[in-house]
């Protein structure tokens, strides 16, 4: 609890990895330097839901001590260590610390990355030092947004980058938009054009101080709802976390902007869920919560996948990132071909073996055009 007195310097407490006796599956606890009054912010998460509280010293005492029995880990992290704490349920503790010697030791033998540890924005978005080194607690946002980066310049075409268009739905802090759009200006393409649009207008203000202060041109950030966005002829059209049917507004906007590229990492897998009613076929999988929704992504993935190949883009689904990092971490990745497909039988089959009281959202804006 020390740790977590330290309000001058940002401190992150995990609890994850629940056991039985848990009432979240996982709590986040975070400092909030900035208010006096409740200076700690307690994040509860269920498999479905987060419930945020801030709450003062005192409070938060008496909940660590109610809570933290009932998880296998918990992680404090400080600015210059880490302390892992595990536990078997059968009451052995094991406590690890790794102190900022050993976390540069760490930092030293992993990879070349493509976006360097100097460049400008990383610092203003709090992610490197003044020295440009990268903040230990934010090493995992580092490697997420070079790992982005990779898999972006792995897909692309060399001949479609000088006119390139990209259009980043739902950026949030902008973290990846400015990461792409760095490095493709770092390869001499300067032409290239990115708009970053976000219904958050506060983020948004931040990014484009951001953006000011690192240089980086022709990248531009606005505050709409994804909904109400025109777009011109976008080439890349990329949608991270956008929870349940807003991927499917993303990917509608991409296809009718013919845009060439097309990349999401879908969540919240709300309306194809609760549409699915019990089969006798399946009904051993969906009588189960927990597999009630893994399957509800399962399928509402797949359907996705099977119409952007029916009008004309090639798919392939694969892992983003550790689960370390996030649980959403699964990607749709598309590329136009003009091959298109029949998949309208593959899609009926789906619709009926799970019984869907009505079409998936992407397919009912296809429909409505």
């Amino acid at each position: 609890m020390s740790d977590l007195k330290e309000r001058d310097q940002r401190v992150k407490l995990v609890m994850s990895n629940p056991l039985s006796k848990a009432s979240y599956t996982k709590v986040v606890i975070t400092t909030n330097p900035d208010s006096h009054k409740d200076p700690y912010t307690v994040g509860e998460f269920t498999v479905t839901q987060c419930f945020t509280q801030t709450v003062h010293l005192l409070d938060l005492q008496n909940y660590i001590q109610s809570q933290w029995l009932g998880y296998k880990q918990v992680l404090i992290q400080q600015p210059n260590t880490t302390t892992q704490i595990l536990q078997n349920g059968k009451g052995k503790v094991r406590i690890k610390k790794d102190t900022e010697s050993n976390l540069n030791l760490i930092t030293k033998v992993d990879k070349q990355y493509l976006i360097s540890k100097t460049a400008p924005f990383l610092y203003s978005l709090g992610i490197t030092t003044s020295k440009g080194e990268v903040k230990h607690t934010m090493y995992g946002k580092y490697r997420q947004i070079n790992k982005f980066v990779e898999i972006l310049s792995s897909t692309l075409n060399d001949s479609d980058l000088p006119h390139l268009k990209l259009y980043d739905f739902g950026c949030g802090k902008g973290y990846l938009t400015m990461a792409i759009h760095h490095y493709l200006h770092s390869l001499g393409h300067t032409t290239i054009e990115t708009i970053g649009i976000d219904l958050k207008k506060s983020v948004i203000e931040s990014n484009r101080k951001v953006a000011s202060l690192s240089k980086l041109s022709n990248l531009t950030f606005t505050h709409s709802d994804i909904k109400e966005i025109v777009m011109q002829k976008a080439s890349v059209l990329i949608a991270l976390h956008a929870c349940d049917i807003a991927t499917d507004i993303a990917l509608h906007k991409g296809i009718l902007s013919q845009a060439k590229y097309i990349i999401v990492s879908p969540c919240c897998h709300k309306q194809v869920r609760k549409s699915m009613s019990h089969h006798k076929l399946t009904q051993s999988i969906t009588q189960h919560g927990i597999l009630l929704e893994r399957q509800a992504e399962i399928l509402t993935d797949t359907i996705r996948c099977l119409l952007l190949e029916s009008v004309g883009y090639r798919t392939d689904i694969f892992e983003f990132v550790s689960t370390e990092h996030t649980s959403k971490n699964l990607m749709i990745r598309a590329v136009y071909t003009g091959n298109k497909k029949d998949t309208t039988e593959k899609i009926a089959q789906l619709k009926s073996i799970f019984n869907l009281s009505e079409p998936q959202y992407l397919e009912q804006l296809l429909t409505i055009v």
